[in-house]
């Protein structure tokens, strides 16, 4: 059910996480780079994971996490293939260094099945507005590993936006939740 506190909450995450992505820093930007294009995609990006959270939660609580995963990407090859398929097999994958392989790894296993099985299994114990909720902290994280590499500057925008983000994760997550994961 949508409260106040949680509508307000995510709000407050929402106007952080844009405050995080558009007041980044004022370096002009390179030719070539299409940063509204990339705000677009994380932006449709974002909307598809929270439609996967809430129509998806009657299927993570009936099927083990793996099986799930197992489906979604085998689908996810099926319908990518025929639009990547030239550029996929163009590729001299016997020519490939050590670390090209080292990073396609870790970005397969650890940056995308690892991190959707975790996901899968906070779906089987939350609500979706909780998990989806989380999403929110990727830019805070996007802009800490930017200012750590010394790629960005930390002031009182990104202050503010972070505060905004977990403060929405807090007013929606808190309250009722263990209470209402034990009906579920």
């Amino acid at each position: 059910m949508i409260t106040g506190r949680k509508a307000a909450g995510v709000c407050a995450s929402a106007v952080g996480a844009v405050l995080l992505i558009t007041g980044g820093s004022h370096t002009p930007a390179a030719p070539g780079d299409n940063n509204l294009l990339g705000d677009i995609l994380c932006l449709a990006s974002q909307c598809s994971v929270a439609v996967y959270f809430v129509f998806f939660k009657r299927l993570i609580g009936k099927y083990s996490p793996v099986t799930l995963m197992k489906w979604m990407f085998t689908y996810a090859v099926c319908a990518c293939l025929p639009f990547t398929f030239r550029e996929v097999s163009s590729v001299p994958y016997s020519s490939l260094s050590l670390q090209t392989w080292t990073g396609i790894a870790y970005v397969v296993v650890l940056a995308t099945f690892v991190s959707y099985i975790c996901l899968s299994f906070a779906q089987q114990r939350l609500k979706p507005t909780a998990v989806s909720m989380y999403n929110y902290c990727q830019p805070v994280i996007a802009s800490s590993v930017a200012v750590l590499w010394g790629m960005d500057q930390f002031g009182w925008l990104k202050t503010l936006s972070v505060l905004l983000v977990f403060t929405g994760v807090f007013l929606v997550t808190r309250g009722k939740a263990p209470a209402a994961m034990q009906e579920q």
